[in-house]
């Protein structure tokens, strides 16, 4: 969508979405805006792609609670906020939300079970 279609959807100045945009590509990101598009929802770009990986993930672990012990070894994070994370899907740095991403897709795919679609 485009920069004002965006502003004016989340009730958002256009200027604060150009100093976001210009943020983005100064740290390298590219997850929320493309050229002159703005996703719907960037706020939180990764929320749908991480909640598929983390059902199926925890589908897989057969609990939750042994998903977060699992990732929380691999990834070197706390228990408390990867549970936080999961359970509002805020993930609001990139880096860690990559790492997070990453981390469910290897787990997936390691598992006897990775080809199973959610």
């Amino acid at each position: 969508m485009s920069l004002e279609q965006a502003a004016t959807y989340n009730e958002v100045s256009k200027i604060s979405l150009q100093k976001l945009r210009y943020k983005d590509k100064k740290a390298g990101r590219s997850d929320r805006f493309r050229d002159d598009k703005v996703l719907l929802d960037f706020k939180n770009p990764f929320e749908i792609e991480i909640s598929k990986l983390y059902y199926k993930a925890a589908f897989i672990a057969g609990s939750e609670k042994k998903l977060i012990k699992e990732l929380s070894n691999e990834l070197g994070l706390r228990r408390d906020s990867l549970r936080y994370y999961f359970k509002y899907f805020s993930f609001k740095h990139f880096k860690k939300a990559q790492r997070i991403k990453v981390a469910l897709m290897k787990y997936c795919e390691n598992s006897l079970w990775g080809d199973i679609e959610i």
